[in-house]
């Protein structure tokens, strides 16, 4: 086991959103977390990764294992893509630069400045970061977002590459992910609402 989490409330700011959820993340398995807009699949992975406290419950994992990536791509948009990814690379002392660089098939992008790309572009450079932390657990909140078919499906196989080096994946998707039935645990988050409110009421 990896990750895990017990008896866990999370919320924004004092109102509570989820409550009581629980699940454990083994080797090779991929979380995918389900629900409505507004229902607080990004509070709750914010909560995973310790950028918002819990109000209650335990979040249990080896420090310095995972990796998260939120809406914002965090690039720095004045520097080119391999500028991006060299800072990155320094970061985290990952010698697999090159391998990241092929696997996301960054070559014609790579001199090219990050404002200059179309959404869809940074959104696989910010990928490609997380590939190239070599952290085991991804974290990731809609990873999809402004991808085109012929990346989705680059994505998937490139999860399912990790997942079979013995790495996970916490999900937050809309996407029906395409990988072997006893590498995903489907998790809706409306069985662990705590109020009638979405986060678009607030």
């Amino acid at each position: 086991m990896t990750f895990s989490v017990s008896n866990l409330s999370c919320g924004y700011q004092d109102i509570p959103l989820l409550s009581n959820i629980g699940f454990s993340c083994d080797i090779g398995q991929a979380i995918i977390i389900q629900g409505e807009n507004g229902i607080g699949k990004s509070t709750l992975l914010r909560c995973l990764t310790g950028l918002n406290p819990p109000m209650s419950g335990i979040v249990s994992f080896e420090p310095g294992t995972h990796i998260y990536l939120g809406h914002s791509n965090a690039l720095k948009e004045g520097l080119s893509v391999i500028a991006n990814l060299i800072f990155w690379k320094n970061i985290y002392g990952s010698k697999n630069i090159e391998d990241t660089i092929s696997t996301f098939k960054l070559e014609n992008i790579l001199t090219l400045e990050v404002n200059s790309l179309s959404a869809g572009q940074k959104r696989l450079v910010a990928l490609a970061i997380v590939h190239l932390s070599q952290r085991r657990c991804w974290i990731l909140d809609e990873p999809t977002t402004a991808l085109d078919k012929e990346n989705v499906d680059l994505f998937l196989k490139i999860l399912g590459h990790h997942l079979d080096k013995k790495g996970t994946a916490i999900i937050s998707t809309h996407l029906k992910l395409e990988l072997p039935l006893n590498s995903l645990q489907k998790i809706n988050l409306k069985s662990f609402k705590s109020l009638s409110i979405k986060l678009d009421d607030l």
